[in-house]
């Protein structure tokens, strides 16, 4: 049998806001019993960079010290890492990181690796202030529905820092993921803060039903924890006008 099949690698937070001076702990375990674990950090658009390495309980050389990283292991499954920001050069400060723990089969040279999720950190500046996402939701538009026989759903999320966000479209309270297209989260430097559209196609029937529910939900971190902000809208059924053509109130 595959013994990858009964590997699971359970890492939390998997996303962390820190203020500048405090402390906080990864933590990571693995169920197969693996005798080789690593961390590794990424810095967005870069590659990996390996930062320890353990076998069993014992720390291996790696030829780095990074004193802003602390691991600790003390049980064969579980291998978690304490970061202290303060007064390390070079952590840079508002950058993103992505922390990502691997467990491997056998020796380093000839297995394959298994990675975690990866937990994202950000660390604000002394005096910098988190602010959670407004988010609006926009109909289809006229000229979409009656023209083109298509209905597309946006959904807008404006004024958040930092980018620690996950967006998710519900239909009458079921997850969609269908027809659903998310960009990347925009930084404006002048306001310092983000904004985030994603939109999600529909069929024209399920627009006109009057009792479907579209909800546009967006998990926010920050240095409290995850909070969800929200925004709904009813499809619109059709309306017969005057002279006998169908339309959509859509004022």
């Amino acid at each position: 049998s595959d013994p990858k099949a009964n590997l699971l690698i359970t890492q939390s937070p998997l996303s962390l806001v820190l203020q500048k001076g405090k402390t906080a702990e990864l933590k990571c375990n693995q169920t197969y019993g693996h005798d080789v674990m690593f961390w590794y950090r990424q810095d967005r658009g870069q590659e990996l960079q390996l930062l320890f390495h353990f076998y069993y309980e014992s720390m291996q050389d790696t030829g780095k010290k990074p004193d802003r990283f602390t691991p600790e292991k003390t049980q064969k499954e579980i291998c978690n890492l304490k970061i202290n920001p303060e007064g390390a050069r070079g952590f840079g400060y508002n950058c993103l990181r992505k922390f990502i723990i691997v467990t491997l089969f056998g020796t380093v040279s000839n297995t394959q690796q298994y990675f975690g999720r990866g937990s994202r950190l950000t660390v604000l500046e002394e005096g910098q202030i988190t602010s959670p996402p407004k988010v609006t939701i926009f109909a289809p538009s006229e000229e979409e529905v009656k023209e083109k026989q298509k209905a597309t759903i946006v959904c807008l999320a404006t004024n958040f820092f930092p980018d620690h966000v996950s967006l998710t479209w519900y239909l009458n309270d079921e997850v969609r993921t269908d027809g659903v297209k998310t960009e990347t989260p925009q930084y404006d430097k002048t306001k310092k803060e983000y904004s985030l559209i994603s939109r999600i196609r529909i069929t024209i029937k399920e627009w006109q039903n009057s009792n479907n529910k579209f909800r546009c939900n967006v998990e926010f971190y920050d240095e409290n924890g995850k909070s969800d902000y929200s925004d709904e809208i009813f499809g619109r059924a059709l309306v017969l006008e005057a002279d006998g053509n169908d339309s959509f109130p859509f004022a």
